[in-house]
């Protein structure tokens, strides 16, 4: 059986459904249907868009204030079947089509879109939260069981068995009494093995792990189990359904693949939120650290005292670079780099000219404090015991402080302050110029890397500079 996954789409309800229409995993748009809308993502959002807005006082692109709850644009509901149910993309995607129009009913708008660039089939299935008579969908625990119940009724017509067991179905009436009241020694094992079911990859290492939490395992023509008491002993068939080997082989395999639909699917959403920029570097760094291990490219060294590698070519190592500062500054597109790199001069050109201007005034008030303080120092003292060289500095600097309207030595005080104040200001703006140097030096360097990088022949380009390098050595 399938399994099915929920997911609330809060925000760029446009973005999700491009994400699922993609032609590179749907056999080039071989397996999307729409059901009441469009399959084209623009059109699929606007019709979608229309539906939302009537019934709803939120426009479908709003986000909701700071500390509020961003109200759910769409549902996305994932339909996964394990590699062993080889089930082709055609009998997947009509399962989910029915199942779709089953669960979410036929006057809603959804879209079916059934993957198959995965090892694993999957379908994906976008529904508007409001239908076109302003039903609304709730997603909650309860719609979750309801809908997987579903789409196990719909696979079983398609010949896709539910898990079977060989061993009795039900449980006896004190059993039963007992699991209601929580006293029942089966239940504890029960609910110990389907909490391990979810942390081992094959019966043997379910059984270790029972084996290690008390209970003793007998393998002989049956699975048995004792408890740590030794009061009680079963064997798992007779646990009730889903309890014989061949079921729990089964519930570790999809508990196996749900791990991984869920991986790839958190990948999947990953790589639909990037950036056409931060495609383009990834796709090109993959690119050329082939050109490394095939040996087709020229090997250039980032750092000359370590061997040559991916990790030590200068290439890599400068993509690499460019595209950790573009997901750190979330710089989205060309444009959106030019803008910020004329943002970024400006603010260079403005922290240069204050900074300029604030280490000219201390430089002028350190010379107003030196001078004050050789007046001060000399001023008092008797002339026939000062020297040439004093009387010649008391002389300047009384030019000075006279200048600057200082009369007593306690504004000397003052001016040392603000001189003081004024050395915190210019270690920031010292600190801000190095920053935005450095941005800019960073920008500038992105946007002359992309230039090339973005040139359909960049990859030949490379492989063509080994060659003519080899045909130069021979």
């Amino acid at each position: 059986m399938p399994y099915v996954k929920s997911i609330s789409i809060h925000t760029n309800p446009k973005r999700a459904i491009k994400y699922i229409v993609n032609p590179d995993k749907t056999e080039n748009l071989l397996y999307v249907s729409g059901i009441n809308c469009s399959t084209i993502p623009d059109s699929a959002y606007e019709e979608m868009k229309l539906v939302f807005e009537t019934y709803f006082d939120h426009f479908f692109t709003e986000c909701a204030p700071v500390n509020t709850k961003t109200p759910v644009k769409l549902f996305h509901f994932i339909q996964s079947f394990s590699p062993n149910e080889n089930i082709s993309p055609e009998t997947a995607h009509s399962i989910a089509k029915e199942w779709a129009e089953k669960a979410f009913g036929s006057d809603r708008q959804i879209i079916v879109s059934t993957h198959v660039d995965k090892g694993h089939i999957h379908s994906h299935i976008i529904i508007n939260p409001y239908d076109f008579n302003g039903k609304k969908f709730n997603s909650n625990k309860g719609t979750l069981k309801e809908v997987r119940k579903l789409s196990d009724t719909i696979c079983l017509k398609y010949n896709i068995q539910a898990i079977k067991s060989k061993g009795r179905k039900g449980v006896k009436y004190k059993e039963w009494s007992e699991k209601k009241k929580g006293t029942s020694w089966k239940q504890a094992i029960r609910d110990s093995i389907d909490r391990l079911v979810y942390e081992t990859e094959n019966l043997d290492e379910l059984l270790k792990k029972l084996s290690e939490q008390g209970y003793e395992i007998r393998r002989k023509k049956y699975i048995s189990i004792t408890t740590s008491d030794s009061e009680h002993t079963v064997r798992i068939h007779n646990l009730g359904e889903g309890y014989d080997e061949d079921s729990l082989a089964r519930r570790i395999d999809i508990a196996l693949q749900q791990k991984v639909t869920e991986k790839e699917d958190e990948i999947d959403e990953k790589i639909a939120r990037m950036s056409y920029m931060e495609r383009l570097y990834s796709k090109r760094i993959y690119e050329v650290s082939q050109l490394v291990r095939n040996g087709t490219k020229l090997p250039k060294k980032y750092n000359k005292k370590l061997p040559y590698s991916v990790e030590n070519d200068f290439e890599v190592y400068h993509l690499a670079r460019q595209l950790l500062v573009i997901n750190r500054d979330g710089i989205t597109s060309i444009n959106n780099l030019e803008m910020r790199l004329k943002d970024v001069q400006e603010s260079y050109e403005k922290c240069r000219q204050e900074l300029n201007n604030l280490t000219q005034k201390q430089e002028q008030f350190k010379l107003v404090i030196d001078n004050a303080e050789v007046y001060f120092k000399l001023k008092n003292r008797p002339e026939n015991l000062l020297s040439e060289m004093e009387k010649l500095k008391l002389k300047v600097s009384s030019n000075i402080v006279g200048r600057c309207g200082i009369e007593h030595e306690s504004q000397i005080e003052i001016i040392r302050k603000t001189y003081a104040e004024n050395e915190k200001k210019a270690a920031v703006l010292n600190s801000s110029f190095k920053s935005l140097e450095q941005k800019y030096m960073e920008y500038t360097d992105i946007a002359e890397g992309y230039k090339k990088i973005s040139q359909p022949d960049y990859i030949s380009r490379l492989i063509e500079e080994k060659k003519r390098k080899a045909g130069t050595l021979e």
